[in-house]
């Protein structure tokens, strides 16, 4: 009888640790979960800057050149020798970038920390999580194409130019798209 009651407290002793033992994960896994939802909320507002900043950019650097290729136009129209030549096109293009050149720098500067959060994003990752890494993942690539498209400008005339621009914005906003409203 003795050694019953004695088998009974070591299997309740066991069971305990059980308990303990689950315990613990459910609160590591929920510690998981906070962790990845507040970083994807750090990497959606990162995402919300930086394309703030490349809009800008590119708004700035397309009204620049369509002002000077008009201004030229009118130029040529008019004939007058007395008046100051207008910008050039590639000039007009080039002041834009230096005028949007901190925004830039902020945008890749945040670029290059959306590695690191989405690098988080996937140690944290949790199979239930209402936006999936991949989502995380696309939009990165995306708003790096973006950056890009914004940027990269050699041997484009404006209208090849404003193609590129919006078709890397149209991917950038559908993948945006799926980390929820902005």
């Amino acid at each position: 009888m003795l050694g019953t009651l004695f088998i009974m407290l070591i299997g309740f002793g066991d069971r305990h640790k059980q308990v303990l033992l689950q315990e613990k994960r459910q609160a590591a896994i929920a510690l998981k979960q906070k962790n990845y939802d507040q970083t994807g909320e750090k990497f959606r507002q990162n995402s919300t800057d930086i394309a703030k900043n490349i809009d800008e950019a590119a708004t700035s650097v397309t009204t620049a050149w369509q002002d000077a290729l008009k201004a030229n136009q009118q130029k040529k129209k008019s004939q007058s020798q007395n008046k100051k030549a207008p910008l050039s096109p590639s000039k007009a293009v080039s002041q834009a970038f230096k005028d949007e050149k901190s925004q830039l720098e902020k945008s890749k500067k945040k670029l290059l920390k959306q590695a690191d959060l989405l690098a988080l994003l996937k140690q944290y990752q949790y199979k239930n999580a209402k936006i999936k890494y991949a989502s995380y993942k696309a939009v990165q690539k995306t708003e790096l194409a973006y950056y890009n498209a914004v940027v990269r400008i050699n041997g484009l005339t404006l209208a090849q130019y404003q193609k590129q621009v919006s078709r890397a914005k149209e991917k950038y906003d559908q993948a945006a798209s799926e980390l929820g409203p902005r």
